[in-house]
């Protein structure tokens, strides 16, 4: 029966996961191939289910009354950088059960449906990722050698970050994304690749260089890459490859974004109550730093005399830390007394502490 599911294989973990999202149409008898720019290609198929019976040899033999549904002609384009499926096509004709070629200057060419087709196993909807079977050998080699007739391919075409928090200059490191290399191996390409660097023109995207040496015909290679933003705001940067492919430079776009930290107080407000004129008064604070990355604290200041304080100032407080300040109210006349507290720091804004006293003649 066709369906509309598709999963990704990775042999390094030999394991099976779903797409992010399912084909747009059902299929059963599909066709796919992998493309240049690391897509995967699915044309055709049927909508309903694809029969068929075994000889004595075992083959199984599809004929066109085996298939129920109709076929399609329909087709779509899975991107392995979003896990996602997009139409594309249509065919001139419907096909179920074709083949499906990658030809010389790049376009996709395909077999007309078989009114007999002999096949060792019946044919499933098609994997939406490409999957290497052959190992990576690396070597120590960082200079390309005379020019492969091999073109090396990569996924996906941009990789995004999530945004992480900036304080002054100092950002989170994100979590690693990957970027995968393949050098294909088929009747016409079948040579390794040498692979000279792997860089990156801005400094807050740091790629590794585990793949910077020789890639075996048929094998994939993972590049791991952080984002360390080093300001607020969005940032873009590009991943360069360099290596004696067919393409010797291949450029990925990376792309983030810096978002400034927040200071946490509490209590948001004071009331030291009563107290004697000439006689001081004191609460705690506490100045809260909730953020991955250590906050700088600068100047703090009161708009009103009678309040003062101590602590905390032109001083970092370190990732998840806090800091204790003591608040004093001395009062030097009798009545209602108020102050805002202001406390410079790094983060996105300077927060205030609204204080309020009363002095009081004798008790």
């Amino acid at each position: 029966s066709s369906i509309a599911t598709a999963e990704i294989y990775d042999p390094a973990a030999n394991h099976f996961t779903a797409t992010a999202g399912p084909m747009t149409v059902s299929r059963a008898g599909a066709s796919g191939v992998l493309l240049s720019n690391g897509d995967v290609l699915i044309v055709g198929g049927a909508s309903g289910t694809i029969g068929g019976a075994s000889d004595t040899a075992g083959l199984l033999l599809v004929f066109d009354s085996d298939v129920h549904g109709g076929m399609l002609n329909s087709g779509e384009l899975f991107d392995p950088g979003s896990g996602t499926f997009s139409p594309a096509g249509p065919l001139v004709e419907e096909r179920a059960l074709s083949n499906v070629i990658l030809v010389q200057h790049g376009t996709v060419s395909g077999s007309p449906t078989p009114t007999a087709t002999a096949t060792a196993t019946a044919s499933a909807s098609p994997s939406a990722t490409p999957t290497a079977t052959a190992t990576q050998t690396v070597t120590p080699t960082a200079t390309p050698t005379a020019t492969a007739a091999a073109e090396l391919f990569f996924a996906p075409k941009v990789v995004n970050f999530p945004p992480q928090i900036v304080l002054g200059t100092q950002g989170n490191t994100s979590k690693p994304r990957t970027l995968k290399l393949f050098n294909p191996k088929n009747r016409k390409q079948n040579v390794s690749i040498d692979i000279a660097s792997i860089t990156s023109d801005d400094p807050e995207f740091k790629p590794s260089d585990s793949c910077v040496g020789t890639l075996a015909a048929g094998a994939s290679c993972p590049v791991s890459i952080t984002f360390t933003p080093d300001a607020a705001g969005k940032r873009t940067g590009h991943l360069d490859v360099t290596s004696n492919a067919t393409n010797p430079s291949i450029s990925v776009t990376l792309r983030g974004s810096g978002t400034p930290g927040v200071l946490t107080i509490k209590p948001k407000s004071v009331n030291f109550g009563r107290s004697p004129v000439g006689t001081p008064v004191t609460e705690p604070l506490t100045l809260v730093n909730d953020n991955p990355v250590p906050m700088g604290i600068g100047t703090i200041s009161s708009s009103n005399a009678q309040f003062t304080w101590s602590g905390c100032a032109n001083s970092p407080i370190a990732a998840k830390g806090t800091c204790p300040m003591t608040l004093m109210f001395t009062p030097s006349s009798k009545g209602r007394q108020a102050a805002t507290l202001t406390i410079d720091n790094d983060g996105k804004k300077n927060p205030t502490v609204r204080l309020i006293g009363v002095g009081i003649v004798g008790r």
